[in-house]
């Protein structure tokens, strides 16, 4: 009762009016270049949503780089955002596009974070607080598969890095995946392993990350 006789019926009114906003899906993303066939450059739709009423007009809102939570470098891992973004007339949703880039060697060995946070404006509350933050991991990175030396040295022998990104080439695959799916009589698999040995008897010698020589295993 004292709380609203404090307020008038414009401050009420203003209050409501207000939608809130908020990023929609997942908060976070780890994004590798070694499942990316694009080439070195790869654009992610970030989705950012409002709660309330659409508008008939465009309204800005506020997107900040959260820099003691950013590794990543601008122009070096991303294209610079800006800071200005527009939720078109009509709309509860936009997509925000954010450009990342694959020309940093050190992406293979490591990750790097893009952390972004909205900020509230005239046009916008804050909504969903644990939607306020976005975390963006980009890298280059392989992860060897938990099944390797039990399921594929079998068929692609000693692992490395090189080997693997070899395998995702020549066998037109996103990911040697954890989960064996080779079947009983191990057909895909062992013409894979095949394939990919007849590559480094065909080319030798070939070196993997390690300045080692992969020698052909079948």
């Amino acid at each position: 009762m004292l709380f609203l006789g404090s307020c008038s019926y414009n401050d009420l009114k203003v209050y409501s009016d207000k939608a809130s906003i908020y990023f929609a899906g997942d908060t976070d993303i780890d994004f590798t270049f070694s499942k990316y066939k694009g080439g070195n450059t790869a654009t992610i739709l970030i989705p950012v949503e409002i709660g309330g009423y659409k508008s008939d007009a465009d309204r800005s809102f506020s997107m900040e780089i959260v820099s003691d939570s950013t590794t990543a470098s601008p122009s070096v891992h991303y294209k610079n955002l800006g800071t200005a973004f527009s939720m078109p007339r009509d709309s509860f949703k936009v997509h925000i596009p954010v450009e990342i880039y694959n020309t940093d060697p050190l992406l293979k060995n490591e990750k790097v974070r893009l952390y972004l946070r909205i900020v509230a404006n005239e046009n916008f509350i804050n909504g969903v607080f644990y939607k306020q933050e976005l975390s963006l991991l980009i890298s280059d990175i392989l992860i060897k598969p938990k099944i390797w030396e039990s399921v594929y040295s079998g068929f692609f022998g000693v692992y490395s890095q090189t080997k693997h990104r070899k395998i995702l080439e020549i066998c037109d695959i996103v990911e040697i995946p954890d989960i064996y799916d080779g079947g009983s009589y191990n057909y895909k698999w062992d013409a894979y392993g095949r394939a990919v040995n007849n590559y480094y008897r065909d080319n030798y010698p070939q070196y993997d990350e390690n300045g080692q020589i992969i020698e052909p295993w079948i």
